[in-house]
Protein backbone atom coordinates (compact mmCIF):
# COMPACT_ATOMS: atom_id res chain seq x y z
CA UNK A 1 0.00 0.00 0.00
CA UNK A 2 1.33 3.44 -0.87
CA UNK A 3 1.63 6.31 1.62
CA UNK A 4 -1.09 8.23 -0.26
CA UNK A 5 -3.50 5.29 -0.07
CA UNK A 6 -2.83 4.90 3.67
CA UNK A 7 -3.51 8.60 4.25
CA UNK A 8 -6.77 8.41 2.28
CA UNK A 9 -7.94 5.52 4.46
CA UNK A 10 -7.30 7.48 7.68
CA UNK A 11 -9.27 10.45 6.33
CA UNK A 12 -12.31 8.34 5.38
CA UNK A 13 -15.45 9.82 7.05
CA UNK A 14 -16.92 6.36 7.65
CA UNK A 15 -14.52 5.92 10.59
CA UNK A 16 -15.84 9.05 12.34
CA UNK A 17 -19.46 8.01 11.67
CA UNK A 18 -18.78 4.70 13.43
CA UNK A 19 -17.01 6.49 16.31
CA UNK A 20 -13.66 5.00 15.23
CA UNK A 21 -10.27 6.66 14.99
CA UNK A 22 -7.58 5.55 12.55
CA UNK A 23 -3.97 6.65 12.37
CA UNK A 24 -0.67 5.79 10.78
CA UNK A 25 1.86 4.67 13.39
CA UNK A 26 5.08 6.66 13.59
CA UNK A 27 7.13 3.46 13.44
CA UNK A 28 6.46 -0.01 12.14
CA UNK A 29 8.55 -2.73 13.72
CA UNK A 30 9.09 -6.30 12.58
CA UNK A 31 10.55 -9.07 14.72
CA UNK A 32 12.46 -12.01 13.30
CA UNK A 33 14.12 -15.13 14.68
CA UNK A 34 17.70 -16.22 14.01
CA UNK A 35 18.87 -19.75 14.82
CA UNK A 36 22.13 -21.66 15.17
CA UNK A 37 24.17 -19.00 16.96
CA UNK A 38 26.60 -20.62 19.41
CA UNK A 39 25.77 -20.01 23.08
CA UNK A 40 29.37 -18.95 23.79
CA UNK A 41 28.87 -15.79 21.66
CA UNK A 42 27.39 -13.14 23.98
CA UNK A 43 24.64 -10.69 23.03
CA UNK A 44 26.91 -7.65 22.95
CA UNK A 45 29.26 -9.41 20.55
CA UNK A 46 26.32 -10.32 18.29
CA UNK A 47 24.98 -6.75 18.49
CA UNK A 48 28.30 -5.23 17.42
CA UNK A 49 28.91 -7.76 14.63
CA UNK A 50 25.49 -8.16 13.03
CA UNK A 51 25.00 -6.84 9.50
CA UNK A 52 21.75 -6.61 7.58
CA UNK A 53 22.09 -4.80 4.28
CA UNK A 54 19.57 -1.93 3.96
CA UNK A 55 17.98 -2.76 7.34
CA UNK A 56 18.42 -1.15 10.74
CA UNK A 57 18.44 -3.67 13.59
CA UNK A 58 16.93 -2.07 16.70
CA UNK A 59 17.12 -4.81 19.30
CA UNK A 60 18.52 -8.28 19.91
CA UNK A 61 17.42 -10.66 22.65
CA UNK A 62 19.73 -13.59 23.17
CA UNK A 63 17.57 -16.16 24.93
CA UNK A 64 14.66 -15.65 22.57
CA UNK A 65 16.93 -15.30 19.53
CA UNK A 66 14.81 -12.38 18.31
CA UNK A 67 15.75 -9.27 16.38
CA UNK A 68 13.52 -6.23 16.01
CA UNK A 69 13.92 -3.84 13.11
CA UNK A 70 12.17 -0.83 11.62
CA UNK A 71 9.94 -1.13 8.57
CA UNK A 72 7.43 -3.36 6.82
CA UNK A 73 9.69 -6.23 5.78
CA UNK A 74 12.30 -8.46 7.37
CA UNK A 75 15.68 -9.12 5.82
CA UNK A 76 15.95 -12.61 4.33
CA UNK A 77 19.32 -12.96 6.02
CA UNK A 78 21.75 -11.29 8.39
CA UNK A 79 25.47 -11.75 8.78
CA UNK A 80 27.11 -12.26 12.16
CA UNK A 81 30.92 -12.49 12.01
CA UNK A 82 30.54 -12.78 8.21
CA UNK A 83 28.42 -15.92 8.64
CA UNK A 84 25.01 -15.92 6.96
CA UNK A 85 21.95 -16.59 9.15
CA UNK A 86 18.42 -16.89 7.76
CA UNK A 87 15.76 -14.67 9.38
CA UNK A 88 12.27 -16.06 9.91
CA UNK A 89 9.20 -14.11 11.01
CA UNK A 90 8.57 -14.16 14.75
CA UNK A 91 5.07 -15.39 15.56
CA UNK A 92 4.30 -14.98 19.27
CA UNK A 93 2.37 -17.64 21.17
CA UNK A 94 -1.27 -16.70 21.71
CA UNK A 95 -2.07 -15.27 25.15
CA UNK A 96 -4.83 -17.10 27.01
CA UNK A 97 -6.57 -15.67 30.05
CA UNK A 98 -7.09 -18.20 32.83
CA UNK A 99 -9.83 -16.05 34.35
CA UNK A 100 -12.20 -15.70 31.37
CA UNK A 101 -10.53 -18.32 29.11
CA UNK A 102 -10.52 -16.01 26.12
CA UNK A 103 -7.60 -15.38 23.81
CA UNK A 104 -5.62 -12.14 23.53
CA UNK A 105 -4.89 -11.13 27.13
CA UNK A 106 -3.77 -12.65 30.43
CA UNK A 107 -5.60 -13.03 33.77
CA UNK A 108 -3.44 -10.43 35.52
CA UNK A 109 -4.98 -7.62 33.44
CA UNK A 110 -8.52 -9.05 33.29
CA UNK A 111 -10.86 -6.85 35.35
CA UNK A 112 -14.28 -8.53 35.01
CA UNK A 113 -15.75 -11.48 36.89
CA UNK A 114 -14.18 -14.89 36.22
CA UNK A 115 -15.88 -17.21 33.75
CA UNK A 116 -16.45 -20.94 33.90
CA UNK A 117 -13.78 -22.95 32.02
CA UNK A 118 -16.43 -25.45 30.85
CA UNK A 119 -19.20 -23.23 29.48
CA UNK A 120 -17.67 -19.73 29.40
CA UNK A 121 -20.54 -18.22 31.37
CA UNK A 122 -20.36 -16.25 34.58
CA UNK A 123 -21.81 -18.24 37.46
CA UNK A 124 -20.98 -18.67 41.12
CA UNK A 125 -17.79 -20.57 41.85
CA UNK A 126 -19.61 -23.04 44.11
CA UNK A 127 -22.32 -23.65 41.48
CA UNK A 128 -21.68 -26.75 39.39
CA UNK A 129 -21.61 -26.37 35.61
CA UNK A 130 -23.95 -28.55 33.51
CA UNK A 131 -21.09 -29.15 31.04
CA UNK A 132 -18.60 -30.28 33.70
CA UNK A 133 -19.09 -34.02 33.03
CA UNK A 134 -18.80 -33.72 29.25
CA UNK A 135 -15.53 -34.08 27.30
CA UNK A 136 -13.35 -30.98 27.57
CA UNK A 137 -13.65 -28.53 24.71
CA UNK A 138 -12.31 -25.02 24.21
CA UNK A 139 -14.96 -22.47 25.19
CA UNK A 140 -13.82 -20.28 22.28
CA UNK A 141 -14.64 -23.07 19.80
CA UNK A 142 -18.19 -23.81 21.05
Amino acid sequence: MSANAANRITENPIFAQQNLHSFIPTKVLRTGVIQDIPVKINTESIRSNIEARRYKILDIQRLNRKITKEGQTLPKEVFIFQTRHEVRSYIPRPKICFSCYRIGHIARIYKSDPRCPYCGRKHAENESCPLQGEPERCINCR
